[in-house]
């Protein structure tokens, strides 16, 4: 999973992302590999904070504050 984020095209890239929302395409533990490398890619990174600025309603459904933190 981690290699997608490595490519230089865009439109693979959102691609990538976009399956990190289909638990039936990328586990919901495993989705951190895909944003690990889109994020530290020089091509993908700007577009991973996008998409996930657009999307952090669904993440944050999902996973919460994550790590058990409670607030």
């Amino acid at each position: 999973l981690g290699a997608l984020g490595w490519t230089q095209n865009s439109a693979l890239i959102e691609r990538a992302l976009k399956m990190t929302m289909d638990p039936e395409i990328v586990r919901p533990q495993d989705v951190i590999y895909i944003f690990r490398t889109t994020g530290i890619n020089p091509k993908g990174r700007r577009e991973t904070w996008k998409f996930l600025k657009n999307n952090w309603s669904f993440f944050y459904s999902r996973y919460g504050l994550g790590g058990g933190i409670s607030i």
